[in-house]
């Protein structure tokens, strides 16, 4: 995360601190230790000034709201160039994302927590776990429409869940402590299931923050909108890298542009000669 200082403060030496925040059990727990830095100003200090820099206070690992809050309320910067966000958009998806069980070795049933002998846990999308490609890369599949639609070897991501349900019912999420109650922000995340008649008033088409990752809120819903200008196969997907093996990943295929520049390259020269 970037940030712009103003360097205004009186001479001295300053932390810069990161802690990060977690969700209690029974939650996975890893160690979580602050990260700090220290900033100083090179003219003007003191020998008073250069006494031990005291450490800010930080916030409890578990302390969810205070994520919650920094994260709901960001924005961007605002320019003079940038028009406001259209408030109209031409595709819409509603996706779920879950955890899930499956038996191993193709047996019909299995006993649930008993893993890893008889099942395995898998993530999933709408109810689809994603399968990479095992025959032609999904963006060489694109280019050449091998396959039909050029996604060769996956499963299509529904636009919205198979079936209608209380999606963050703590009764089907086993959670641990009762958390303090998160009051809904005024920007484009929110707790518990996601509503678009009363939702979408809320989001910020003025400034909004613009990035390529969103923190989810736990038990919680995020809104995104993205212009799809750039053709190619583009992933979604968790941070943790287990998580793509264990399914939770989706692939955006961005179709071409009328025009050179917004239409996908073809493959270099010699891409995969000699491969078998």
């Amino acid at each position: 995360m970037d940030a712009l200082v103003v360097a205004d403060a009186a001479p001295g030496r300053y932390y810069i601190a990161a802690q990060p925040i977690q969700a209690p059990l029974p939650d996975t727990q890893t160690p979580e230790f602050a990260t700090r830095g220290t900033l100083q100003y090179t003219g003007g200090v003191t020998n008073s000034s250069r006494a031990d820099v005291v450490a800010p206070e930080m916030p409890h690992e578990h302390d969810t709201i205070k994520s919650f809050y920094f994260h709901g309320n960001l924005t961007g910067l605002r320019h003079r160039q940038r028009a406001r966000v259209p408030a109209r958009a031409d595709e819409r998806l509603y996706v779920t994302l879950g955890l899930g069980s499956i038996c191993r070795h193709g047996r019909k049933s299995c006993k649930r927590g008993d893993e890893p002998k008889s099942n395995q846990v898998i993530a999933n999308m709408n109810n689809v776990s994603f399968h990479d490609a095992t025959a032609t890369p999904i963006l060489e599949a694109h280019y050449y429409r091998r396959g039909g639609n050029g996604v060769v070897g996956t499963a299509g991501l529904p636009d919205h869940p198979p079936s209608a349900f209380n999606y963050t019912d703590p009764a089907l999420i086993p959670f641990g402590p009762v958390e303090m109650r998160l009051e809904p922000t005024s920007r484009a995340t929110g707790i518990g299931n996601y509503d678009a008649a009363t939702d979408e008033a809320k989001f910020n088409l003025v400034n909004p923050a613009r990035k390529n990752t969103v923190l989810v809120p736990n038990l919680g819903w995020a809104a995104i909108r993205f212009v799809a200008d750039n053709p190619g196969a583009w992933f979604i997907h968790c941070h943790f890298e287990f998580h793509l093996a264990m399914g939770m990943v989706a692939v955006f295929v961005v179709e071409d542009g009328s025009t050179p520049n917004t239409s996908l390259p073809p493959p270099p020269p010699g891409f995969m000669e000699g491969s078998p």
